[in-house]
């Protein structure tokens, strides 16, 4: 990398280097092509059964139903009473009113 592109990319980042700096700064950079360059040269190829070959499907644990929380409990802390408010007088149904005055309810 010559130095009037390092100069630019300092300029780019607000930095300001001596020019022994900058010397130093293009040679660490072009460095970090070369080894860049190299590593494009590798040839990966992703093989999904090599991968996940730890992967047994037939450890996993059964799927249950669990009993979850009581609604009305939860709706206690509802920061939206009015949500809690449809819950309680429409039994398990819940409503969404938009654009309607919700003050009269």
């Amino acid at each position: 990398m010559d130095l009037e592109m390092v100069s630019y990319l300092s300029k780019l980042g607000k930095l300001s280097f001596t020019e022994e700096e900058l010397k130093q700064t293009a040679a660490e950079m072009t460095s970090i092509i070369e080894i860049m360059d190299t590593i494009k040269e590798i040839d990966i190829k992703y093989d999904a059964l090599a991968d996940n070959h730890n992967v047994y499907l037939n450890d996993l644990r059964e799927d249950t139903a669990q009993p979850s929380m009581d609604t009305a409990k939860i709706l206690q802390n509802a920061k939206n009473s009015i949500i809690a408010l449809l819950y309680q007088r429409l039994s398990n149904k819940f409503y969404f009113m938009k654009g309607e005055n919700h003050s009269q309810l």
